[in-house]
């Protein structure tokens, strides 16, 4: 940890803080070996890096409750020596059609995740692991298992935590960048959110046996939480096997996805 003593701003008005500190309950709290290395986390260091508004910061924690599962997402998955390829708009347009063929097909899926986070205030990377299922229907659930134990799900446009004996449930339809990454995760894992979306623009890469899509943010809101998003199909499954998460700041997140099991639609 580069400064377990990071003094927050004077300016901050108490209510800010007390939304810093909610945000920062169960396992993204501060401990005595200092802040935990969660996504969520960083987002909170570089909200104190600059003013923030107390209306802007309700929305901000509940977003930032739903990225640090979306760093469930990701694990680590090993570098590839050859450079992406930008792929042709005919190319763009077949490899999304396949994509999409193949997530529509999927009625559920379970795996294992691992997640790698590479953040400026830490020392080094972090590392945590769990597991993930998904249904068709719109219910996802990550749960993390190591270091600690801390559970998240997605299920009727509900947004549920567990950790611990502790349980909090939030309507995502209260807020619209709060219902927009949630709705990021679950196109995210099913590889729908490459047609038709507003939030981000797509482009299309091939590199070695992945297609990548790189997810680039539209919006004023989803250009202060990400860079870009990168989606890495198996050109043999067509499924998302592993996710990058950039923040502007340069932090990053990788998530992959492991042991996949997957059943279809009859």
């Amino acid at each position: 940890m580069k400064n377990n003593n990071r003094k927050y701003p004077a300016a901050l008005p108490k209510l800010c803080f007390k939304g810093l500190e909610a945000i920062l309950q169960g396992p993204w709290r501060y401990r005595s070996g200092g802040l935990k290395d969660t996504f969520c986390s960083a987002l909170c260091i570089n909200a104190l890096r600059r003013p923030i508004r107390v209306a802007s910061l309700v929305a901000s924690r509940r977003a930032l409750m739903v990225l640090l599962l979306l760093c469930c997402l990701a694990g680590q998955a090993p570098l590839l020596a050859q450079k992406a390829v930008r792929a042709t708009p005919r190319q763009e347009r077949q490899m999304i059609a396949l994509i999409n063929r193949t997530s529509a097909s999927i009625r559920a899926m379970s795996c294992d995740f691992r997640q790698v986070s590479n953040l400026s205030f830490m020392d080094s990377k972090a590392v945590s692991e769990g597991r993930m299922s998904y249904s068709a229907d719109g219910k996802l659930t990550w749960q993390y298992t190591a270091p600690y134990s801390y559970t998240f799900t997605i299920d009727k446009g509900k947004v549920t935590t567990t950790s611990g004996s502790r349980t909090t449930t939030i309507d995502t339809g209260s807020n619209k960048l709060y219902r927009n990454i949630t709705q990021l995760m679950m196109n995210s894992v099913s590889g729908r959110s490459l047609s038709g979306n507003r939030d981000f623009t797509v482009h299309m890469y091939t590199r070695g046996g992945w297609w990548i899509a790189y997810l680039y943010p539209r919006g004023g809101d989803m250009k202060r939480l990400f860079k870009t998003v990168r989606l890495y199909f198996s050109k043999g499954r067509r499924m998302v096997q592993k996710v990058e998460m950039v923040q502007p700041n340069g932090d990053n997140i990788t998530i992959t996805l492991l042991n996949q099991k997957v059943s279809y639609r009859r």
